[in-house]
């Protein structure tokens, strides 16, 4: 296995097997204060959180003492919230709050401030925030607005939950060869895209194998109803019914929950080309649940398409005008999130360097982090992003694949913060990652990053 890097002809010869696409969930949560949702396919309403007694599920951030900038969150179990300054854990995140209280030192974390309301004391209303620092004393609110700011915080020490720790790639259950696209079900349960292993692997949460459920266990390539080639981005409907990208066969397949076989919905397969029925290597897609309007990222033509639901060719709603710097053309898009509050779509200009969004309808981008053109590890600079988390709140979580990090930007900031990761030291300790390619995180604001050259995934908990 070669570490990659190129950007130029060579690299385009090599992508096949060197370089990523990507799946970038879109993850939906009311506020920091709230229990955060994963909507589904990055467009469906999300669903009420619960415990495991059945109950709404609640989350408040309170000071662990006066002095301290760190918080815990209030076990979800006890319904009503307390007023008073209270600190629980939550039960499956005992190992990341351990972490995090016992050496503040090893955390990455950005700050964000949001406005919060309150009208009453139930589960599905009522959203708690406190804020602490050095010099003053938080309180817990539920009544009130009130303009809060507290730490946005991951563990820098990872946990390894699919494919072997020490980086081995291989085709058994427990390994994976290059993982790409990742999704979750309500179950918590991971979806992997395995492209080297032209399969898709579900990994049950706490699992140390992975069942196949698309493609062949034994890896082999092809392009019939049963078999796959480097599949990119996995997208779950409400009951968990995958669409996702053939790439080398350059189409898009639905399959079923629990199906054998799939059936291709968009472009032609195993055929390329730049007709409004055809894809060149797509990568990373999006579906609309009202309407089960797809959008996919058209990689090697440069554009963003939509297919309406049934329709046998696609429209272009982004780029489509060759591969370039211009505010008017992309440059290979692997990634996209949509941003239903401005209909726009926040793309991940890979061979630009930069993040740009694109609002529907319109013919031009306007630039939202980096420098288009010009790579760099600095705090506004990417060497080549390739997948984009976009929260309710319009923060965004970037894999900067080739500076081995995941960078967190502010909504309106171009400054990133490094929050898993070294910058610009690949590595198989817990704490490095070797160009990751995808990033997604849980209800419970968890990141979980496809660390492919290491050919694993690894679990970032939030704290």
């Amino acid at each position: 296995k070669r570490r990659h890097r190129s950007h130029g002809g060579h690299f385009l010869q090599q992508m096949n097997n060197d370089k990523p696409g990507i799946d970038a969930q879109v993850v939906e949560f009311r506020d920091f204060c709230s229990p955060v949702h994963t909507a589904d396919s990055k467009a469906e309403s999300p669903q009420p959180v619960t415990s495991h007694s059945g109950k709404l599920a609640e989350t408040s951030f309170v000071p662990q003492d006066e002095t301290s900038t760190k918080v815990r969150r209030q076990l979800p179990h006890l319904v009503p919230r307390r007023q008073a300054r209270v600190s629980y854990f939550y039960v499956h995140d005992v190992f990341c709050n351990l972490l995090c209280v016992g050496s503040t030192s090893t955390t990455s974390s950005a700050t964000t401030s949001t406005s919060t309301s309150s009208t009453s004391t139930t589960a599905s209303s009522t959203t708690s925030t406190s804020s602490s620092s050095a010099s003053t004393t938080a309180t817990t609110t539920s009544s009130t607005t009130s303009s809060t700011s507290f730490p946005i915080t991951w563990n820098s020490t990872a946990e390894t939950i699919a494919g072997i720790a020490a980086g081995t790639a291989g085709v058994a259950a427990n390994e994976l060869y290059y993982p790409y696209g990742m999704a979750l079900d309500s179950a918590n349960s991971l979806y992997v895209a395995d492209y080297h292993n032209n399969r898709i692997q579900k990994w049950l949460s706490g699992a140390t194998n992975g069942t196949t459920i698309a493609g062949q266990s034994s890896g082999v390539a092809g392009a019939s109803s049963t078999t796959l080639t480097m599949p990119v981005a996995i997208v779950l409907d409400s009951a968990n019914n995958m669409y996702f990208t053939d790439r080398g066969n350059h189409r898009v397949m639905y399959w079923a929950n629990g199906a054998s076989s799939g059936t291709t919905i968009a472009g032609t397969t195993g055929v390329s080309g730049s007709a409004n029925n055809q894809f060149y290597m797509p990568s990373d897609l999006t579906r609309t649940a009202s309407s089960n309007t797809l959008y996919i990222a058209d990689t090697f033509n440069n554009r963003i398409m939509q297919y309406l639901s049934g329709a046998s060719s696609g429209t272009v709603v982004a780029g489509g005008n060759g591969a370039g710097n211009a505010n008017t053309q992309l440059n290979l898009p692997f990634s996209f999130a949509f941003d239903s509050s401005s209909n726009s779509f926040i793309i991940a200009n890979y061979n630009a360097h930069s993040v740009v969004r694109w609002v529907l309808g319109a013919s031009s981008w306007t630039l939202i982090a980096g420098v288009v053109g010009s790579a760099g590890s600095t705090s506004t600079k990417f060497n080549a992003p390739l997948s984009v988390v976009l929260d309710s709140m319009n923060n965004m979580i970037i894999t900067d694949t080739n500076n081995d990090r995941i960078q967190f930007f502010l909504a309106g900031q171009s400054n990133g913060t490094t929050i898993a990761g070294i910058t610009g030291s690949p590595g198989t300790a817990n704490t490095q990652l070797n160009v990751p390619y995808w990033a997604i995180i849980d209800n419970q604001y968890n990141l979980y990053v496809a660390d492919t050259f290491n050919e694993r995934v690894q679990k970032f908990h939030y704290c």
